[in-house]
C-alpha cells in the first residue's frame, strides 16, 4: 500500500517528503508500529549506523526513510517488504496516507 512518510509538520514541504509501498498491516498499526521503531532507534545498546557519536559516545540519531524501511524489513516484516518508491517526491497523491516522523 502507497503511503507519503514526512519528515515536516506537514506535507507542503516536498523536500521532507518519500513515498513508499508498505504491507496494508503494516499502515494499520502504524502507532504502534512507529514506538517500537523508536525504541529501537534510540536504544543505546543497538549498534546501528544511524548514531552519531561525539568522542565515542553516542549522542543522537540521524535518521530518514531508509531507516525505517530497513527495520521493517528486518524486524518485522517476514513474507513481505517494504520499499521506497521515490524520496523528496515532486507531486503528493493528498489521497494517499501519510506516516510522519
Amino acid at each position: 500500500m502507497l503511503a507519503n512518510v514526512s519528515f515536516a509538520d506537514d506535507c507542503d514541504n516536498l523536500e521532507d517528503v518519500d513515498l513508499i509501498d508498505i504491507p496494508k498491516k503494516i499502515l494499520e498499526d502504524i502507532d504502534n508500529i512507529q514506538k517500537r521503531f523508536f525504541v529501537w532507534m534510540f536504544d543505546k545498546s543497538n549498534n546501528h549506523k544511524y548514531w552519531i557519536e561525539e568522542n565515542g559516545i553516542k549522542m543522537y540519531c540521524s535518521y530518514g526513510t531508509s531507516a525505517f524501511i530497513e527495520w521493517l524489513n528486518t524486524y518485522v516484516l517476514e513474507s513481505e517488504n517494504a520499499i521506497i518508491i521515490k524520496e523528496f517526491v515532486d507531486q503528493i497523491d493528498k489521497k494517499l496516507p501519510v506516516i510522519y516522523f
